[in-house]
């Protein structure tokens, strides 16, 4: 994978009745976790480069929006961003604990939101699911804690390395879903 390393991963056990999944890698040098959880309820994903749960916000979907077609965004081979539904504009995000820190608040929305489509539309390595399945996915509520390690290199002035910054954005960001499909519990 570009930019990043498998370091760690880690499946439920079969003893627990929650099903939990985890796994860490580093990526473009930081070492970021991702766990899930599948309760009754809910659905929980922690992604961490900090070592903390960070910001818990809860991600739904209007019941109408669940089950209509949504579109692809084309693969990124060179950035390591998968083929990944398009935020619906219906999904709601709604603060639970703690704010991001305000420089990182549109970063922050973009991986929240794309969160919520992967698991709030089914979406993921399964193909055929049957829409029934989808539906009930949808109707529990998912609760996400992101703690992503701020870029402390914004100050820099130089146009080529604003890309860079991007493109190191982009790699996180395809690599955190990446990760996110692999720890599927839902």
């Amino acid at each position: 994978m570009n930019g990043t390393h498998q370091a760690n991963h880690q499946s439920n056990s079969s003893a627990s009745p929650i099903l939990v999944k985890q796994v860490a890698r580093n990526i473009n040098g930081i070492h970021t976790e991702v766990l899930t959880q599948s309760f009754a309820d809910r659905i929980l994903i922690l992604v961490t480069q900090l070592g903390k749960v960070g910001t818990l916000t809860q991600i739904t979907m209007s019941m109408t929006s669940i089950d209509q077609p949504y579109d692809l965004a084309p693969e990124v081979p060179s950035l390591n961003i998968p083929s990944l539904p398009i935020p619906n504009t219906s999904l709601q995000l709604t603060p639970l604990l703690s704010t991001p820190p305000s420089e990182s608040r549109t970063i922050y929305d973009v991986f929240l939101n794309q969160i919520g489509m992967l698991v709030l539309t089914g979406f993921g390595p399964r193909p055929n699911l049957d829409p029934s399945q989808i539906f009930g996915i949808g109707r529990r509520p998912l609760i996400v804690g992101l703690a992503l390690k701020p870029d402390n290199s914004l100050s820099s002035t130089s146009s080529d390395d604003c890309q860079g910054l991007v493109d190191l954005d982009r790699i996180r960001f395809g690599s955190v879903m990446e990760m996110i499909m692999e720890c599927r519990v839902w």
